[in-house]
């Protein structure tokens, strides 16, 4: 290679490196404007993650709330439930006591019915048997 042709073979090389260079730098342009895109998208997602994250904390700390109101309510219908069958349980012991009361009680009305109907029965025999002498009585002197 004569001395001319390497320079123009190294002007040419230097042109070329010089046009791959410049189409480099300008992609390296464009992947730092995407990249500047990028940040910016990834800050503004960030935001807005946060703000629904923020917003899911809100609710979660509603249904803690609830969940807790939930709980009270379902205490509180527990001790209903055993005022409820202890009420239940006092009622029927009542219910109980009455009945036994009132059974020994018609057992002493029956006692005393019975008893009454046997002294009626005693009292209506003897009438029975002083109406009998007497009626006999009556017919003899009816025949005297």
């Amino acid at each position: 290679m004569t001395p001319d042709e390497y320079r123009d073979l190294t002007v040419l090389l230097g042109t070329k490196f010089g046009e791959v260079d410049a189409q480099f730098r300008a992609v390296d342009t464009r992947f730092q404007e995407m990249n500047g895109q990028f940040r910016d998208l990834i800050a503004f997602l960030g935001t807005k993650f946060s703000e629904v994250d923020a917003r899911f904390q809100t609710v979660d700390a509603r249904f803690l709330t609830v969940d807790a109101r939930f709980d009270r309510v379902e205490a509180g219908l527990a001790d209903v439930g055993r005022e409820m069958h202890d009420f239940r349980d006092d009622v029927d012991e009542r219910f109980r006591v009455l009945r036994s009361e009132m059974t020994a009680g018609f057992a002493e009305v029956k006692d005393l019915l019975r008893v009454s109907y046997t002294g009626l029965d005693h009292r209506v025999g003897r009438l029975d048997r002083r109406v009998g002498r007497l009626g006999r009585r009556v017919k003899r002197l009816e025949e005297e």
